[in-house]
C-alpha cells in the first residue's frame, strides 16, 4: 500500500479557440490485493483539485474531484480497470477496460494485448467535456514491452 503524489496537465494540444487545458494536484492512495493465482485486486482513488481550469470553468461539474479506480489482474493474462467520475452537477462517466495478454503477438522482446473498452458519459475529451455522447464500444490492440 503506498500513495502517489502529483502535478497533472492536461491538454488537447491545440491553439486558438479550439486550445483547451487544464492543470490538476493529486493525491492516490493505492490499495493492492491478492487474488489468487498471482492475480491482484487495487483500488486506486485519484482526488485532485484544479490548479487552473483556463477555458473549461466548469469541468468540475461533469468530472468531479474524484477518479474512482478499481483494477482486477488474473495473472497478467486478463486484466480489467474500471473508472467512475461523478461531478459537482451529478452528471459523471464510467470507463469499463478490459485487455488480454496475447502470446501470438510477439515481435522481440514487446508483446500484445488485445483491448474492449467500454465509455458512457461525460468528460472523456477535453474538447467536449460537457457533452453526453452515446455509449461506445472499441476494440483495439496494444504492443508493449
Amino acid at each position: 500500500d503506498a500513495a502517489r503524489l502529483g502535478f497533472e496537465h492536461e491538454s488537447n494540444g491545440q491553439a486558438g479557440p479550439i486550445s483547451r487545458s487544464i492543470n490538476v494536484i493529486f493525491v492516490r492512495p493505492e490499495w493492492r490485493w491478492s487474488a489468487g493465482r498471482g492475480g491482484a485486486i487495487e483500488f486506486t482513488p485519484k482526488f485532485y483539485s484544479y490548479v487552473s481550469k483556463g477555458e473549461n470553468p466548469d469541468i468540475a461539474r461533469y468530472r468531479g474531484y474524484v477518479d474512482w479506480r478499481v483494477r482486477h489482474d488474473v495473472g497478467g493474462e486478463w486484466i480489467t480497470t474500471a473508472m467512475a467520475r461523478v461531478g459537482t452537477a451529478h452528471k459523471g462517466s464510467l470507463l469499463i477496460d478490459m485487455s488480454r495478454r496475447t502470446r501470438d503477438i510477439r515481435v522481440g522482446p514487446l508483446s500484445g494485448y488485445l483491448h474492449l473498452q467500454y465509455f458512457n458519459g461525460y468528460g472523456e475529451s477535453i474538447l467536449d467535456y460537457n457533452v453526453r455522447r452515446p455509449w461506445q464500444l472499441r476494440v483495439g490492440l496494444a504492443i508493449v514491452p
